[in-house]
């Protein structure tokens, strides 16, 4: 066959390694992947109005195809349908599209713009994972579902508005977008997965939407270009590594119903300068916020029961510190190397200071503590080299003899009555 345009009017198998147009008419409703197994050479491509479903594997690895039209009758683009259509350019997603399928156009390097149609319902796994030149997505109206890693690795990515029906951003969706600069999360969000936008190293402007509940594991983490966030009113859960390494990040909003700030959600935000505890928060989980050296001052809220190990060890430009009434456990480290606190007031309620809670706070000079405590932990205040005053409860009963040790200043120790 030596024609470059053909019309195809059933499934029949087509052999030819010359047909560069293709358009499916009549009564064709699904094309297989056997169907053009051996023709790659397809450059532009027409689906008619009949066909509904294109299987899974159809256009594997046709890296001669340019063009897709994909008509309105289809709706069900199957797993891997288009994968590794290295020279695809344009796709036309037909109105009634409703199921985008897992690594529909993966892998299609030369896509640089992508309409999702107004009936799209689900965009599964890696539909366009690795599509590395796509700048633009504009979703339409009825998306509810983005599946995992669907826009992983587009590095030419740059702006994103989440449509207004979707409720789950799902785990790794645009990892690795380092050009994504841009998001708005609608109000239907209700969970944002994990490492959702881990690695979007342009990103600098975040809205969450009002409804997002739970922001997981590695949601925000090494987005170094992001500069403030505001954390919606009915988040509950703040992941590990969260916002981790985020080291652009100077003002965060903590929405009142957060109850959980995860393992080093924060750590590492060298540019964050100061946080406003909410009322409802009731863990800050261990290394919650490690290293942020440009903290200075800190309120922690009346409901907080539990300081992680090391939450707020290496915060060197933390100089004030309050902490909430309710409090009872400062765990091992806390507070290690706060260089530049200078005066603590524990509690009443704490009952456990950690190991190493206050150690090398350098600059710390007084610290009273609440007579909830009993016992004092090895290395508690070691190397507070400016300590000079000391006051606690007789109910204080258990001091570890290195709690206070290497506290060249140490003068006063006032034991109070209870």
């Amino acid at each position: 066959m030596d024609q470059t345009n053909i019309n195809i009017s059933n499934n029949d198998f087509i052999n030819s390694t010359s047909i560069q147009d293709v358009t499916i008419i009549d009564n064709v409703q699904t094309i297989n992947f056997k169907t053009f197994e051996n023709n790659r050479s397809i450059k532009h491509l027409v689906i008619g109005p009949n066909v509904e479903t294109i299987q899974k594997h159809t256009f594997i690895a046709h890296t001669s195809l340019l063009s897709v039209t994909i008509g309105s009758g289809v709706k069900i683009i199957e797993l891997g349908a288009f994968c590794g259509c290295t020279s695809l350019q344009s796709v036309t997603i037909g109105s009634n599209v409703e199921i985008i399928g897992g690594c529909a156009f993966k892998n299609c390097t030369s896509l640089s713009n992508i309409v999702i149609g107004p009936n799209v319902q689900i965009i599964d796994f890696s539909a366009f994972c690795g599509c590395t030149s796509l700048k633009n997505v504009i979703f339409g109206p009825n998306v509810k579902t983005i599946n995992t890693r669907v826009f992983s690795g587009c590095t030419s990515l740059q702006n994103i508005t989440i449509g207004p029906n979707v409720q789950i951003i799902s785990n790794s969706v645009f990892e690795n977008c380092p050009l994504l600069k841009s998001v708005t999360i609608g109000n239907s969000v209700e969970i944002i997965g994990y490492n959702a936008f881990e690695d979007c190293i342009s990103l600098s402007n975040i809205t969450i939407g009002d409804n997002v509940h739970t922001i997981n594991d590695c949601a925000f983490r090494n987005c170094v270009s992001l500069s403030s966030i505001t954390i919606g009113p009915n988040v509950q859960t703040i992941g590990k590594y969260a916002f981790q390494n985020c080291s652009f990040l100077s003002s965060v909003t903590i929405g009142p119903n957060v109850q959980t700030i995860g393992f080093e959600a924060f750590g590492n935000c060298t540019s964050l300068q100061s946080i406003n505890i909410e009322d409802n928060v009731k863990n800050i989980d261990a290394c919650a916020f490690l290293n942020c050296i440009s903290l200075s001052s800190i309120i922690i809220g009346p409901n907080v029961k539990t300081i992680g190990w090391n939450a707020f060890s290496g915060c060197i430009s933390l100089s004030s510190i309050t902490i909430g009434s309710n409090v009872e456990i400062i765990d091992s480290g806390a507070f290690d190397s706060c260089t530049s606190l200078q005066n603590v007031i524990i509690g009443d309620n704490v009952k456990k200071i950690g190991d190493g809670a206050f150690c090398d706070c350098t600059n710390l000079k007084s610290v009273t503590i609440g007579r909830g405590v009993k016992t004092i932990d090895a290395f508690t205040f070691s190397g507070c080299t400016s300590l000079r005053d000391v006051i606690m409860s007789d109910n204080n009963k258990i001091i570890d003899p290195n709690a206070f040790y290497n506290c060249k200043s140490l003068q006063n120790l006032i034991i109070q009555k209870n």
